[in-house]
């Protein structure tokens, strides 16, 4: 469990997910964003992390990823063919104090990806 930093009820909204590997998660800021501009309508990311630096934030991120297998209607709106796994990826938007801005929630086919990072 992700824990953020942030008293109970202090999350604006719920975290949303979607489904497919071609359709971008949409990010759900917490409540950084009340009594701004962007309060009703957030900014989808990119666009978002530029939104967030425009109120004094300098965001980076931590990621928590895994390979686990589908339930039965993620596969079917993936399309995964049987047995095949299912990343999951959840992206954590902090602030230069690592209080959370911001969580994104992926869902992409394992079977088609390769992961990389620079060290």
């Amino acid at each position: 469990m992700i824990g953020t930093g942030l008293p109970e009820g202090g999350q604006r909204g719920r975290v949303t997910a979607r489904l497919g590997g071609e359709v971008p998660a949409v990010p759900e800021p917490f409540s950084v964003l009340i009594d701004t501009k962007y309060e009703e309508a957030p900014p989808p990311a990119p666009e978002l992390y530029a939104a967030l630096a425009d109120l004094g934030h300098e965001p980076h991120f931590t990621e928590y990823v895994r390979i686990r297998m589908p339930l039965p209607d993620q596969a079917h709106a993936l399309r995964l063919a049987d047995g095949a796994p299912l990343l999951h990826v959840i992206r954590v938007t902090l602030t230069e104090a690592d209080m959370p801005l911001a969580l994104e929630e992926f869902h992409l086919p394992g079977n088609e990806l390769e992961l990389s990072f620079r060290l």
